[in-house]
């Protein structure tokens, strides 16, 4: 509590020294922080001037949100790192399938050389965009100051749905 009522007289010394009004907060404190803050020597008073021209110590400031940031761009990583990892170890597999398939003489299946493309489901990617439209959508329009935000998600919204018709009219490759 003693740092709180240094760094907010020391705000006050800041701005005595600069010639600027004291805020309302200056007439709250109680004439014994005042005069501890008399007590202390000169240099003492001035680190707590520089101090407070830097920021207050207690502000919030600390490992924690240096190790947010860090932390969520770590994990970034190591999920990219994974997903290499493993389309390495499939492609390592293919290929040790392959050498097996040469070294007995058996022919290479041609799905092994060329993957089968998945067909385009226009359902699911409207589905999709719906879905993301709508999310996108409640979270900008409670985001304050973002009052036109939320048509972002109208947007997406709006796709969604124009793949989902597009769905419904496509023919069917079964033929119906």
């Amino acid at each position: 509590m003693k740092h709180v009522a240094f760094a907010l007289l020391v705000v006050s010394s800041a701005w005595a020294q600069e010639a600027q009004p004291l805020p309302s907060a200056v007439h709250q404190w109680t004439p014994a922080q005042i005069g501890e803050f008399k007590q202390l020597d000169p240099d003492a008073r001035q680190d707590l001037i520089k101090l407070a021209k830097v920021g207050k110590p207690d502000a919030g400031e600390g490992p924690l949100v240096e190790a947010i940031p860090m932390a969520f761009f770590a994990s970034a990583v190591i999920i990219v790192a994974i997903a290499l990892y493993f389309a390495r170890r499939r492609s390592q597999q293919l290929h040790e399938t392959i050498r097996l398939c040469v070294e007995k003489g058996a022919p290479i299946p041609r799905e092994l050389l060329v993957p089968p493309r998945k067909p385009r489901s226009d359902l699911q990617r409207g589905i999709v965009l719906v879905a993301t439209g709508v999310g996108l959508s409640a979270f900008l329009s409670l985001v304050p100051g973002g009052r036109q935000g939320w048509a972002v998600g109208i947007l997406l919204l709006a796709m969604g749905i124009g793949y989902i018709v597009a769905s419904k009219l496509a023919p069917r490759e079964n033929g119906t």
